[in-house]
């Protein structure tokens, strides 16, 4: 019997991880041509292998498409990684926001001020809230744009819009992102994101 029949009995057990699925494919096939060229056997095992593994392939396509089961992280697209990134990002500035206004009485002048301090303990010129990279307008392929605004004119920023922009759209990202004061999230296909956009989904 080809070791490639049993190996390929073995990966089709194990279909439902897609490199496994398609390793049960690829032995299948040899021992199969092997066991007609050779006759060493074990046309089988190879035969539900191939089954197994095109089963388990099929299988995981359907629960992918029909959004039962998330598509593995190294699989999705490098644009679509990037979005969920900026997502993320847009969530974890508008925390920071929201946590120095809390604790300087007002909105940050600009991101600069939420990223670590160099030597001091947090202030107001450096909060500590977010890392150095975020706290520069840059991550995963977007670059993140902060207006504060003084909307009663004491002096002190009390609202602020935030968005998302891919550094390279359609390549870095498919999708801009915009979220202000509300907290509420929203996003566009193509086109800079406003308070009028739809709100991206939890």
């Amino acid at each position: 019997m080809a070791w490639q029949a049993l190996a390929s009995l073995i990966c089709g057990l194990l279909a439902w991880f897609p490199p496994a699925a398609i390793a049960a494919i690829v032995f299948g096939h040899r021992a199969r041509r092997r066991a007609e060229t050779a006759g060493l056997g074990g046309e089988g095992l190879a035969l539900a292998g191939l089954i197994l593994g095109y089963g388990g392939l099929l299988l995981l396509t359907l629960l992918v498409y029909l959004d039962v089961i998330p598509l593995p992280e190294w699989l999705r697209p490098a644009a679509e990684r990037n979005e969920a990134a900026a997502i993320a990002a847009m969530r974890q500035l508008t925390q920071a926001i929201y946590a120095y206004a809390d604790s300087y009485g007002q909105a940050p002048p600009a991101l600069q001020a939420l990223g670590p301090p160099q030597q001091a303990s947090p202030n107001a010129e450096a909060a500590g809230l977010v890392d150095s990279r975020l706290a520069e307008g840059f991550h995963s392929g977007y670059r993140f744009l902060y207006q504060p605004s003084d909307m009663d004119g004491d002096g002190k920023f009390d609202t602020f819009t935030l968005q998302a922009l891919p550094l390279e759209p359609g390549r870095s990202g498919n999708r801009y992102f915009f979220v202000d004061t509300s907290g509420v999230l929203r996003a566009e296909s193509g086109r800079p994101a406003t308070v009028s956009s739809p709100p991206v989904r939890p």
